[in-house]
């Protein structure tokens, strides 16, 4: 009997310890970074039990960054799932982020862990490995090399216009937001691979992969941020995600082992993006893992950015007559219909340049980007502590109407000379900035202003009954919209 007692009080007692532990883990892994905050006296929504604030209609996506910056300032705190996350909307001190303090800011913070298939991709590695990497691939954004892709663009561009003026012939409106999606994937595809999406085997199917990358749940991202450890099990939820980068994945080494043979083979191949990696590796300056993770990350995010770039800018010229017409009269001056434009032209073109920057400005495509703190530090007295996770708000930094005036009026005259004089550098941020920017801001700037000068020397933009007044946007990892953009086109 003594010797069953003993072993009851010992089994309370394991039981007894082990509740405890749990108790204590559970409170340090969720509840203590409730409290995070309000410890380094950072104000801040207040964060719920499990999902933090990012997830929250009022303090989380574009919107809330507008809402948290009016109610909090421009420095505030909040949880990603019960990762603390300081957000900065404060120039100033922006500057110092991502440019004087960038060593101690060097990386990002993956939000998703990236899939073993991509996960030595530009946005993803760090420190030494990304330096190697972003050096092997900036030649391939150079103004030569763009130059040598310009025909690439301008026959995309006329493809684009071709589809333009069928689909509203036929329809009597346009989904502009899908068709400048197939011109940018046609772009990318063409310029970076050499694979024309016309091959339906290859092209057609990419651009469903990338559509429905970017435009998959969030299910597996909300619970991921709270356990991230349990992402790679989460595929059942995210099951269009996968199949996007598996597929993705499958072209891209596809690409690779027919470029490979024709090296072996004796044939020239393209010089292009892929052809520039697959030499790299040759030398030892990548492995074939990294090609295929850079090709992975120019696919999608090529792809989307520019797309949605094009696509918010198309609309807001639709639903301003005014400023469409005065960008007209400066095409048909300086590249009127049945000429066409090139990449040095674009210089002679500062109103274009306006409205593709107002646009940028209201619809930023990246409209949050991050940051990872190394050692502790102080920016204008604000203490920043090691391992932070400090986030850009953009879409909120472009809609503060201090530094924005009336920001959600279309107003390409913000980006005069004199009127950019006027304002922070790092109040406009649609490529972020410092030495982690967007290594393809040239070619997603290029690619989109000679589509829009291209659109514009053969039709005018314009509303109709269908199109969505105001525009529903969606924060997912860009900001995009649900249903497409429908616009008329008035031909020219």
């Amino acid at each position: 009997m003594v010797g069953l007692i003993d072993i009851s009080t010992q089994t309370a007692a394991i039981a007894g310890v082990t509740i405890l532990s749990l108790a204590y883990a559970f409170y340090q892994y969720f509840v203590q970074p409730l409290y995070y905050f309000q410890k380094l006296n950072i104000p801040g929504p207040k964060p719920s039990l499990f999902v933090g604030t990012a997830f929250n209609k009022e303090t989380g996506g574009h919107l809330g960054q507008i809402h948290c910056i009016k109610k909090y300032g421009k420095v505030y705190g909040g949880l990603l799932g019960v990762r603390p996350i300081m957000v900065i909307a404060d120039p100033e001190m922006l500057k110092e982020v991502l440019v004087k303090q960038f060593s101690n800011f060097p990386n990002r913070y993956a939000v998703i862990p990236p899939a073993p298939e991509f996960s030595r991709n530009l946005l993803a590695i760090k420190d030494d490995d990304w330096k190697r990497i972003r050096n092997v691939l900036i030649p391939t954004f150079s103004a030569t090399k763009l130059k040598q892709i310009e025909p690439i663009i301008i026959d995309a561009c006329d493809t684009l216009v071709g589809k333009i003026i069928k689909e509203n012939r036929e329809n009597g409106k346009v989904n502009i937001w899908k068709l400048c999606g197939e011109y940018s994937m046609e772009v990318i595809m063409a310029a970076a691979f050499g694979v024309h999406v016309t091959d339906k085997v290859r092209g057609q199917k990419i651009c469903k992969a990338a559509a429905a990358f970017f435009g998959g749940s969030d299910v597996a991202l909300l619970i991921a941020s709270v356990v991230p450890s349990l992402y790679p099990f989460l595929s059942f939820l995210a099951r269009e995600r996968t199949n996007a980068v598996n597929h993705t994945v499958q072209v891209a080494r596809a690409v690779i082992a027919e470029r490979r043979r024709n090296l072996q083979n004796g044939l020239t191949n393209r010089r292009d993006l892929l052809q520039l990696m697959i030499e790299a590796a040759e030398n030892g300056k990548l492995t074939d893992d990294e090609i295929v993770s850079q090709s992975f990350i120019f696919l999608l995010a090529g792809y989307e950015t520019t797309s949605n770039a094009l696509g918010y800018t198309s609309y807001l010229l639709a639903l301003n007559p005014q400023a469409q017409q005065r960008l007209i009269d400066e095409i048909d001056e300086k590249c009127p219909k049945g000429t066409n434009p090139t990449i040095e032209l674009l210089s002679e073109l500062p109103y274009l340049d306006m409205v593709f920057n107002e646009s940028l400005r209201i619809y930023p495509p990246a409209y949050i980007v991050n940051r990872a703190t190394k050692h502790e530090t102080v920016i204008k007295g604000v203490k920043i502590p090691q391992g932070l996770i400090v986030a850009i708000p953009i879409y909120g930094i472009h809609h503060n109407d201090e530094l924005w005036p009336d920001p959600e009026k279309f107003i390409p005259e913000r980006f005069t000379p004199e009127e950019k004089a006027k304002r922070h550098p790092f109040a406009y941020l649609p490529f972020g900035n410092g030495p982690r920017n967007c290594i393809g801001m040239r070619l997603a700037i290029t690619e989109a202003k000679l589509a829009l000068i291209k659109i514009l020397q053969n039709v005018v933009l314009e509303p109709v009954k269908e199109t969505p007044i105001p525009l529903e946007v969606e924060p997912k990892l860009t900001l995009s919209v649900a249903n497409g953009v429908i616009i008329g086109v008035k031909e020219r």
